[in-house]
């Protein structure tokens, strides 16, 4: 199932005419004229199931936001229904019946039709529990559902074209639970484990994303929708003030709980990245509303870490004042900040030894290139703990290995998670052309923090609209991994010694899912 919904293109498979089962015997048979129906619609489709019981699972490539399509569905049902009746078996073995209600009376007789409406009669008289389904009370004149009736695809197909290519994955979350992993074990979603409500779950969040776009679709005229801030915009000015309601505060109040950490962009079936339409929407959100404040105090933390760090001391004092501590937590929500590293890195690089600087590394040899490295700093490591950058260095420099600093430039990270596109977007174009000067000298480049150093990977492709950055940066670890050869040669590695890794939660995802 997690195969089957990560497909690409908009059809997708779809479950409806699954869960049949005939005589094993008639089994062969019965799949070979069931393939024959659906190909004569020229659709794609998976089968599976069991075969020692002939119960089979189909799920066919639709895409229910068209008319065609979704006319496709009935003809399919009635065709099946013929196939089950003609080699003895029947429309439901394993899971519930569904919108295959209506084949009911057809396949079990009159007698036995009424028999259950008699039982659904006395334990749910007023058609309460999943009304529609089955088979409905014996006193009530209300019917059962037909294969025809609404489908998701009929409010899926109200979400403007544009959107439907720009929020795919939000669209094509097929509902599996896979998110609804509460083991502390696995990685996915810690929101969602924390809370157990549903809709701080991936699936929550797609599922309510998918109701907003719609929403902000038909709140506007769709023919003259060219992006999403456009439309969104005519949503969100609906509303005359922040007090009234709006359903994008449902939306805002599901978001603000995600944490970043990218377990539904690798470990959901469908791969449906919160974080991704998560920034989109506060983006569009904060088009209407007044942004706070903290926002923009966390979205730039690379240039105001980089800005104290040149006086750190100065920095430390100041946050640590607490008068100035009490004003920024009353006035922004800030409860607390990290010490700056002192002395700040520049200076402690200044004190060691045998690094180079991006001109002596242009004018080495190709001989020395190829046992050089280029670090790439990030604010937190360089800003914050700066230690650890110095420590890196001495480990790369022990086994002989030339390493270059390279001089500080914001990645965007913070701005992405706050919404802030308008920012990010232009600085990862910048820094990516600042990049592939870099990689202009052939040299492997490497970053520490990892949620830092996978934006490149993950979200600088994504704004940039390509699969992936032309320049790779790699994780310690990774490039440690190709080095390992050179390391047990130097005796630098014991090997017969195991090593564990604390991963971080966006390394696990992005960088170390095999």
């Amino acid at each position: 199932m997690g195969l089957l919904g990560n497909t690409k293109g908009r059809r997708k498979p779809i479950p409806f005419d699954g869960d049949t089962a005939v005589p094993p015997e008639n089994l062969a048979a019965y799949i070979q004229e069931f393939r024959n129906l659906l190909e004569s619609f020229g659709l794609e489709y998976a089968m599976y199931g069991h075969v020692d019981v002939g119960c089979l699972h189909v799920r066919p490539a639709l895409d229910l936001k068209t008319t065609k399509d979704e006319e496709i569905v009935r003809k399919i049902s009635d065709g099946v229904c013929q196939l089950v009746r003609k080699y003895g078996g029947v429309m439901w073995v394993e899971h519930g019946r569904g919108f295959r209600t209506e084949y009911t009376e057809e396949h079990f007789g009159s007698d036995l039709y009424q028999g259950l409406r008699k039982i659904k009669q006395v334990f749910d008289p007023f058609n309460q529990l999943n009304p529609g389904k089955i088979v409905t009370p014996l006193e009530s004149k209300e019917q059962t559902v037909s294969v025809e009736a609404p489908l998701r695809g009929h409010r899926d197909r109200q979400i403007h074209t544009n959107w439907q290519e720009d929020f795919a994955v939000t669209i094509s979350c097929n509902g599996n639970g896979a998110c609804f992993h509460y083991d502390p074990n696995h990685v996915m979603c810690p929101s969602s484990k924390i809370t157990r409500d549903q809709i701080h779950s991936p699936k929550g969040r797609t599922g309510i994303m998918r109701e907003w776009l719609r929403q902000s679709s038909l709140a506007g005229d769709p023919e003259e929708a060219i992006s999403l801030g456009g439309l969104a915009k005519k949503f969100l000015n609906s509303t005359k003030n922040a007090k009234e309601y709006d359903y994008s505060h449902e939306v805002f109040g599901a978001m603000s709980g995600c944490l970043a950490c990218k377990a539904c962009a690798a470990k959901c079936p469908v791969h449906a990245d919160v974080s991704e339409f998560r920034s989109k929407f506060l983006h569009e959100y904060y088009g209407r509303y007044l942004r706070p404040l903290r926002d923009y105090l966390v979205g730039t933390t690379e240039w105001t870490g980089y800005i104290l760090s040149k006086i750190p001391r100065f920095g430390n004092a100041l946050l640590g004042n607490a008068l100035w501590t009490k004003a920024l937590k009353q006035l922004v929500g800030l409860i607390d900040a990290p010490a700056l590293s002192t002395p700040n890195l520049a200076n402690q690089l200044t004190k060691a030894k045998g690094f180079l600087t991006i001109e002596e590394l242009r004018k080495s040899s190709t001989a020395q290139k190829r046992s050089s490295i280029i670090l790439l700093q990030d604010a937190f490591t360089s800003f914050y703990e700066a230690p650890l950058v110095i420590y890196f260095v001495k480990l790369l420099q022990n086994p002989g290995f030339r390493v270059c600093v390279a001089p500080f430039h914001p990645i965007g990270k913070p701005l992405h998670i706050k919404g802030l596109l308008n920012w990010f977007n232009p600085s990862v174009r910048k820094n990516s052309e600042w990049l592939q000067t870099l990689a202009t000298l052939g040299v492997p480049i490497v970053g520490i923090e990892p949620s830092m150093v996978l934006t490149y990977r993950d979200e600088y492709p994504k704004s940039l609209g390509v699969k992936q950055l032309p320049v790779k940066i790699m994780l310690p670890l990774e490039w440690l991994v190709q080095q390992t050869d050179q390391l047990r040669s130097k005796q630098i590695l014991e090997p017969l010694r195991s090593y564990c890794l604390l991963g971080h939660c966006s390394e696990k995802t992005l960088a170390l899912q095999s």
